[in-house]
């Protein structure tokens, strides 16, 4: 015996196949995990470079926001654009309804 433990059902099997039962599994995680790793990195490369540019629009964008708004289809993007448009100009209206007030005697 060798000092790789036996699998179930393998004890009947040359030394070699025994090998080669670990070594399949070996080779396969150390192909997918490296591969994986460089997907990552390329993801999170590609996201902050889009963040970057989304701040060149938006100076004032959080990450947080950043995040949400990245998650949002483009209809769903334009629905909220028009409901921020929506409060600021009722904002807007009512800070001038009030300075109004206050002018008038």
């Amino acid at each position: 015996m060798g000092c790789i433990p036996d699998l179930p059902g393998t004890s009947s099997l040359p030394e070699s196949a025994k090998n080669t039962i670990w070594t399949i599994p070996v080779i396969m995680v150390g192909t997918i995990l490296p591969t994986a790793t460089v997907v990552f990195l390329i993801m999170r490369r590609i996201k902050a470079r889009q963040y970057r540019r989304a701040c060149d629009v938006d100076p004032l964008l959080s990450r947080a926001e950043f995040s949400r708004r990245w998650k949002m289809s483009a209809a769903q993007q334009l629905r909220e654009d028009e409901h921020r448009r929506k409060v600021l100009i009722q904002q807007a209206l009512t800070k001038r309804l009030r300075e109004d007030e206050m002018a008038t005697p």
